[in-house]
């Protein structure tokens, strides 16, 4: 029976999502561990092959072979042997790949969680949006954003335009 393994990249922010997505935690070795499953109840194969400044990373595991047009890529692992996942591409939520692409994860999700945590966080944004702290600390924010423009125009890009100008009236004269 094959597998399915995760390619990923550290400096991806659709790898990083994919990895929490699965419940991955990575240790200092850049080695990964990850609480979703596979259909066999095996922690599902996550591997790093690059890191944050995209360099090559755990080469020596051998889905890092494998060819890419992105992360996070999918890898079918037929003992030992990966090859480029042909239906599973980017990131995949973890219900919807039980849903999609049954057989890769294992049958014991519980997707009624996830479902009640989205909900929480969407009323949770939702009362932070109308939560008069939280727009008077953007309120305060925007009013720093426009001192700072003005203050840098003022001093700083004027002057740079305006020695460009005379700049160019000396150079084209």
């Amino acid at each position: 029976m094959s597998s399915h393994a995760v390619i990923a990249a550290q400096w991806c922010g659709y790898s990083q999502k994919q990895h929490d997505a699965l419940g991955c935690t990575t240790a200092d070795d850049n080695s990964v561990s990850c609480l979703a499953k596979t259909a066999d109840n095996e922690p599902i194969d996550f591997v790093w092959c690059q890191d944050k400044e995209g360099q090559p990373i755990n080469q020596e595991n051998p889905a890092c072979s494998v060819p890419t047009t992105g992360y996070p890529a999918w890898a079918e692992n037929n003992g030992g042997e990966y090859s480029p996942s042909d239906d599973i591409k980017g990131f995949v939520e973890p219900c919807a790949l039980n849903e999609k692409f049954p057989g890769v994860l294992s049958d014991s999700l519980d997707c009624s969680a996830m479902d009640g945590a989205r909900q929480t966080c969407a009323t949770l944004q939702d009362e932070a949006k109308a939560d008069p702290a939280v727009l008077d600390k953007v309120q305060t924010m925007k009013t720093a954003q426009a001192d700072l423009e003005s203050f840098v125009n003022e001093n700083y890009e004027s002057k740079c335009k305006s020695a460009m100008a005379e700049a160019q009236s000396l150079m084209f004269g």
